[in-house]
């Protein structure tokens, strides 16, 4: 019984020590995404080692429940981007997107497209599903994709 213990102490202590390791690293690269998706509004913020996050306003630290749910919905790309990152060096996971954008305003949209393309460039390929025709002409308008209309 000692033995068990021991070995989930070192377990627990193990894996708080390796998210608190990468949480930095990854509230980097999610800072940058998000940064990018709202043209530089959101450039603070904080991801924990049980992955919560956080940004800061008006000199105070809130949580993702202070935004709207639009905004929320950036913050989660980025850190799945940050994650994604983070996790795989060769050759990424295709990202899957079903309408992950309704409630974004044209202008994030057309953003979230034009950074969509940027890691497209570097090997991230984007499946994105949407019963509306905006994404397509947004992502047109960005760069090169493929468009396959489903009946």
């Amino acid at each position: 019984h000692e033995a068990y213990l021991l070995a989930t102490e070192a377990i627990t202590s193990s894996g708080e020590s390796l998210r608190k390791r990468i949480a930095p690293r990854l509230a980097d690269y999610a800072c940058k995404m998000i940064s990018a998706m709202t043209d530089g509004k959101y450039k603070s913020i904080g991801v924990s080692g049980s992955l919560d996050m956080t940004f800061e306003s008006e000199g105070a630290t809130h949580s993702l429940d202070y935004l709207s749910a639009g905004t929320r919905d950036l913050a989660y790309i980025g850190l799945r981007l940050a994650l994604i990152d983070l996790l795989f060096h060769k050759g990424y996971p295709p990202l899957i997107f079903d309408e992950s954008f309704a409630h974004q305003d044209n202008n994030r949209t057309h953003r979230i497209m034009k950074l969509l393309n940027i890691l497209s460039s570097e090997g991230q390929q984007s499946i994105i599903f949407s019963c509306h025709d905006r994404e397509s002409k947004i992502a047109g308008a960005v760069g090169k994709f493929k468009y396959i209309k489903l009946n």
